[in-house]
C-alpha cells in the first residue's frame, strides 16, 4: 500500500489487532505517527492518519506520571518507590519518606501527602515491594516512562514536531509543582522541602515565576505599614 493511500481506519485496525499487548500496540502507533509526519514534511501525503487515534491505557505508567505531577518528586524517586516508604495513608498525616540512598543529594526527604495523592496510592495494586514493578524483570522497578510521557503530551495537544513544545520534559512537572506552591502562597521553605532540595538557592528561581503573589504580599505589607503610620 502506498503511503498516501493509508487511511485512519487502516491504522485503527492495526492498532486494535494488538490490543492484547497495549504497551506494544501504543509503541507501534507512536512510530507510525512519526513516520507519517515525516512523509507529510516531504510532500508524500497530506494529513496524519494516526493522529486522533486513542492509545490503549497503560495504567501503571500513567499512575507514575500522575504521582510525579502531584508530588514534584524526581523520576528516579517515583519509579524506585517502595511501599515501605509510605506511612499513615489511612491517618491524618500521610508521608512519603525517601531514604538518603535514593535521593540526588544523598539526603533523606520527607514529603507530606495531600488527599489526591493518597487516593492515587490506594488505587495502585500491591504487587511486590515496588509501587511500579517492571513487567519484564521480576524484582525490579519500572525502568522508564518516556514513551508514556510522549503519549500524554500527544493527548494534551502538544506538537511533538515543534521544537519549543517538545521542551516539555518529565522534569517539567517538578518545576510546575514548585511554581504552584509559591504562586498559591506557599513559602520558599515549603517548596524547598517538598522538592527535597538542600538549599533555597535552587528554589528561589520559582519566586520569579510568581510576580503576582509577590506583588500581593508587598501590597498587603504596604497597607499594614500605612495603617501603623496613621495610628501613630
Amino acid at each position: 500500500m502506498r503511503v498516501d493511500a493509508v487511511k485512519m481506519i487502516d491504522v485503527e485496525t492495526l492498532h486494535g489487532s494488538l490490543s492484547d499487548t497495549p504497551y506494544q500496540a501504543n509503541r507501534v502507533l507512536s512510530l507510525l505517527s512519526v513516520m507519517f509526519n515525516w512523509a507529510m514534511k516531504h510532500g508524500w501525503r497530506e494529513g496524519n492518519p494516526a493522529k486522533g487515534i486513542k492509545y490503549f491505557p497503560e495504567k501503571e505508567r500513567e499512575r507514575a506520571i500522575k504521582l510525579l505531577a502531584l508530588t514534584g518528586a524526581r523520576k528516579a524517586e517515583v519509579l524506585g518507590a517502595k511501599w515501605t516508604e509510605f506511612d499513615g495513608l489511612n491517618g491524618n498525616d500521610p508521608t512519603w519518606t525517601i531514604p538518603a540512598i535514593r535521593t540526588k543529594k544523598a539526603r533523606m526527604v520527607v514529603r507530606h501527602l495531600d488527599p489526591e495523592t493518597v487516593a492515587l496510592l490506594k488505587s495502585i495494586p500491591t504487587n511486590g515491594s515496588y509501587l511500579f514493578p517492571s513487567p519484564k524483570v521480576p524484582g525490579k522497578p519500572l525502568a522508564d516512562i518516556k514513551r508514556a510521557w510522549q503519549r500524554v503530551k500527544w493527548e494534551a495537544g502538544i506538537d511533538l514536531e515543534d521544537a519549543e513544545q517538545e521542551k516539555a520534559v518529565i522534569h517539567t512537572l517538578r518545576h510546575t509543582v514548585a511554581r504552584h506552591i509559591v504562586s498559591d502562597g506557599g513559602e520558599l521553605l515549603t517548596a524547598r522541602d517538598q522538592l527535597g532540595q538542600t538549599s533555597l538557592k535552587s528554589t528561589q528561581r520559582y519566586a520569579k515565576l510568581a510576580p503576582g503573589k509577590m506583588r500581593e504580599t508587598m501590597t498587603a505589607f504596604g497597607k499594614k505599614l500605612g495603617k501603623a503610620a496613621r495610628a501613630g
